[in-house]
C-alpha cells in the first residue's frame, strides 16, 4: 500500500531498526571513545590547548607588567611636583634640597646597580 508516495512497507521496516538500536546492548563502547584512543586525535586536540595556555600566559604575563610599570614613579616629574610645592610654599627651601639631594642618591644607587648587573 502507497500513502503519500511512501510506501508503508518501507516506514515500518525503517521503524524496526530504529528499534533495534535503541534497545540493543548498550555497554558495548561507542565510536566516541574510540575516537581518543588514537594518538593523532589525541596530538590534533592537545596542540591547539596548549597553544591556547600559552597565549594566555603571555597575555596574563603583559597584564602584570603593565601593571606593576603604571606604580613606578618618574623621577624627573617627581622633581617637577617638588618644585610646584615649594612655589606653592607647601614645602620650605630647606625641605626642598633635603629631598632632592635623597632622591639624588637614590638615583646614583640605582644606576650603579644597573650599571653593575649589565657589566
Amino acid at each position: 500500500m502507497i500513502v503519500l508516495g511512501v510506501r508503508i512497507d518501507s516506514v515500518v521496516a525503517l521503524t524496526e531498526d530504529l528499534t533495534e538500536d535503541l534497545t540493543g546492548d548498550l555497554t558495548e563502547p561507542t565510536v566516541m571513545t574510540d575516537v581518543f584512543a588514537n594518538p593523532t586525535v589525541r596530538l590534533t586536540l592537545a596542540v591547539p590547548v596548549l597553544l591556547i595556555l600559552i597565549a594566555f600566559g603571555f597575555w596574563l604575563m603583559g597584564r602584570l607588567r603593565d601593571y606593576t610599570t603604571e606604580d613606578r614613579h618618574e623621577p624627573l616629574g617627581a622633581l617637577v611636583n617638588l618644585e610646584e610645592m615649594l612655589r606653592n610654599g607647601d614645602i620650605s627651601e630647606e625641605e626642598f634640597r633635603t629631598i632632592k639631594a635623597s632622591a639624588r642618591s637614590r638615583l646614583e644607587a640605582s644606576s650603579t646597580k644597573r650599571s653593575e648587573t649589565e657589566s
